[in-house]
């Protein structure tokens, strides 16, 4: 895309020009190049549409009075134009400009559908413009940039630059001699970030003049003004230029670099890359924090995984390892001799648990062994013996952090999952049965009342994947492959929606199942009369009814925030799924059944708080595993390059919304059921506003946290500087 202009027509003239040299072999991929111009005065529309940007996000400025060190790079910049026919004034003309660029763009994208899109303008501001243009209209082409300049990744456009390739038609940093003489650079794969502050004492690949002595480096912003200093330098003393200097017949190789958010790094067959960093102390600070985090996080994945596959019980999922780290003493095994009961066989569904649940733990073993790995080795190489630092990190290109953050979610999704599956499986084989015998409709929706449907992928295949297949653009041209960011997205996006799905399935069979069993309440915290006969159950739940977090020993607490206990696992262990089953059908028909049992209604009662307790935890897991999968794919967008940032971000805000909308309906809907809000509350299943904000404020700071950074960036400037305020203070 050049300009209309002497300087665009010579480009393209450029172009022709090489398809007539003999070496044309050597410039093949412009065979199929095709140039467009773009209207000379594209900086009118540039300037219009950057104010009316800066009009939108004023009054947030404004709000957070946020600051940076660094000046704005304003893109409203606009020389005073004189006067002309009203046909050609900037009020008019500017649209028709911005008309026939779209115009162009929408020809580009339906016709010619390009992979590379090559930017010349004169203005570093008219390419930024249409750098940004280029992302929105053409998101699988590569931007390539014919000059470059520091300004393309300033901290406030690196998100639109980052990926594009520049080709510097000289080098900006230069060397000069103690007799004012230019000379190469000596060779050197340290970062040049940090060659200009040090002596180099390497030789160089070319002769180097005899007075060569003490290099003095000179760096400058821009491709265009070193080439100015050459200019002049050779204007005024020709003789100070060198042999490699003045050797401008041969057209040599220049080399390329991608913009980052670290700056620019070389792209070419060197093993390591060269950098230019570019504000990027705050990058530079995550390169040891996060592989030490993934060290410690792969770590615990091991431990939790051993904890798991040494003990070997079937339910010691739900409970949580660091609470219980020993959670042998007081619970009673299914597979022993327990109240004179038979052991369990060995086809039954308890040993198939048994063996899913020795494979998920060595699952979770060889993750977190993977992630520890990857991290050690990560930190191991952070100070190369050889060559410099390669900085992948703070540059947004490090494939094994990204690979590292996966293999965490996928570590809390399999837990997640995992325990998913065992209340899943408890809903169908005891409370179905409870259900099925009083007669009363199943507590599954029909569609997937035998639970040979799946909610979560009714959900994916009905609704994510059509619209994925309709506004996918497409594997993008890009210097880092895409396969891995591809992976990531599907993998993360996929698992959010099934966890959402589940969350609202799951939340919707407890509370139905809640409302089965809330006859139950009309008995009386002690309902033998003094003649040691059972009383009568009243009509509706008893004032002094045996469902009250202090009767049941419990802290009132909104049900949604409840744990699974050891003794909750003794309880649940302890009494006999069939004996359990009858008792509960009995008490909910209105009849006393602990008239010549062992069990007693002490012993039904933790039970049923057990159970309850079994399913919250849960349901719990699995809505922050909902939130945690568009969370991890958000964060990713820092680490490696995405295909489509755009589409990324919106998908994982939408899912982020939805599933805290989700959790908050699933909050309100338990502290109002009539059986979970008496059992756990205070105010039983009357929730007041008070009540209601004491369930929500925790999660709604959460989501705050994860979602005002994506959705309004100035607020970590506001952060920042606050920090920065209190730090002065000392």
């Amino acid at each position: 895309m050049t300009e209309e202009s002497t300087f665009g027509y010579g480009v393209s003239d450029f172009i022709n020009t090489l398809k007539n040299r003999p070496d044309y072999d050597s410039w093949s991929l412009l065979v199929n190049a095709r140039v467009i111009n773009f209207p000379q005065n594209i900086a009118v529309v540039r300037a219009e549409q950057s104010r009316i940007e800066q009009e939108k996000s004023a009054h947030l400025r404004r709000a957070f009075k946020a600051e940076t060190r660094l000046l704005e790079l304003d893109l409203s910049g606009l020389e005073e134009i004189t006067d002309r026919p009203p046909a050609y004034r900037r009020e008019l003309s500017s649209r028709s400009d911005e008309l026939m660029l779209y115009g162009a763009f929408d020809a580009m994208s339906v016709w010619v559908k390009p992979t590379i899109v090559v930017i010349v303008a004169t203005d570093l501001r008219d390419r930024l413009f249409l750098l940004n243009e280029v992302r929105k209209s053409l998101p699988k082409a590569l931007p390539v940039l014919l000059e470059m300049d520091y300004l393309s990744v300033h901290p406030d456009y690196r998100k639109i630059s980052r990926g594009s390739l520049s080709i510097p038609t000289g080098k900006t940093l230069l060397c000069m001699t103690q007799g004012s003489r230019l000379t190469d650079c000596p060779h050197q794969k340290k970062d040049e970030a940090t060659d200009t502050s040090q002596s180099q004492k390497t030789t160089s690949p070319h002769q180097r003049p005899a007075d060569a002595g003490q290099l003095s480096y000179l760096s400058f912003p821009s491709d265009y003004a070193a080439n100015m200093f050459r200019a002049v330098l050779g204007l005024i003393e020709p003789e100070t230029l060198g042999h490699r200097e003045s050797d401008v017949g041969a057209i040599e190789e220049p080399q390329i670099w991608l913009s980052t958010l670290a700056g620019f790094q070389s792209v070419g067959t060197e093993k390591r890359p060269s950098s230019k960093l570019l504000v990027a102390d705050g990058r530079l600070s995550l390169e040891q924090p996060v592989p030490t985090f993934f060290l410690v996080v792969g770590a615990l994945i091991i431990i939790i995984g051993g904890w798991t596959r040494i003990f070997g019980r079937i339910h010691l999922i739900m409970l949580t390892p660091l609470r219980h780290l020993n959670p042998l003493p007081g619970i009673r095994e299914l597979d022993f001799q327990l109240n004179g009961r038979e052991q369990v066989s060995s086809t039954g569904p308890e040993s198939i648990d048994k063996r899913l649940n020795n494979l998920l733990s060595l699952l979770l073993i060889l993750l977190g062994v993977v992630v520890f790995c990857i991290a050690l080795w990560r930190l191991y190489t952070l100070n190369p013996s050889e060559g410099g630092k390669v900085w992948s990190l703070a540059h947004g290109r490090d494939k094994f952090m990204l690979a590292c953050s996966v293999l965490v979610y996928i570590s809390i999704a399999i837990v997640a999952g995992w325990r998913m599956y065992l209340w899943q499986r408890r809903s169908r084989t005891v409370f179905t049965t409870v259900t099925s015998d009083l007669a009363i409709a199943s507590v599954q929706p029909a569609i997937w009342r035998y639970g040979k449907v799946d909610p979560g992928l009714i959900s994916i295949a009905i609704v994510v994947l059509p619209l994925f297949w309709g506004f996918f653009p497409g594997l993008p041209t890009s210097v880092d492959s895409m396969v891995p960011a591809i992976l990531t997205f599907v993998t993360l996006i996929l698992l959010g929606v099934w966890f959402t799905t589940e969350l609202l399935s799951e939340a919707n069979r407890l509370a139905n199942l809640a409302q089965i069993l809330a006859p139950t309440l009309n008995w009386p915290a002690n309902p033998q009369n003094q003649d040691g006969y059972p009383a009568r159950p009243t009509n509706t739940p008893a004032a002094d009814s045996w469902a009250s977090p202090w009767r049941l020993r419990s802290l009132p607490q909104t049900p949604f925030s409840l744990r699974f206990r050891k003794r909750d696992l003794t309880a649940l262990l302890a009494c006999p799924d069939n004996e359990w089953k009858e008792h509960t059908k009995e008490l909910v028909k209105g009849t006393w059944p602990f008239t010549n049992t062992q069990s007693s209604f002490e012993d039904w009662q933790a039970r049923m708080v057990a159970e309850m307790r079994y399913a919250l935890a849960a349901i719990r897991c699995c809505a922050w595993a909902a939130i945690l999968a568009p969370t991890v794919l958000l964060l990713t967008t820092g680490i490696y390059p995405q295909f489509n940032e755009r589409i990324v971000t919106i998908s994982s805000v939408l899912i982020i919304i939805t599933a805290f909308t989700a959790m908050m309906h699933v909050i309100i809907k338990f502290e109002q059921s009539p059986l979970l809000g008496r059992m756990f509350t205070l105010n039983g299943d009357r929730l007041s506003i008070s009540g209601a904000v004491g369930a929500l404020w925790g999660k709604v700071i959460a989501a705050a946290v994860i979602l005002i950074p994506v959705l309004f960036p100035d607020v970590l400037s506001f952060f920042y500087n606050l920090f920065q305020s209190i730090y002065s203070l000392q």
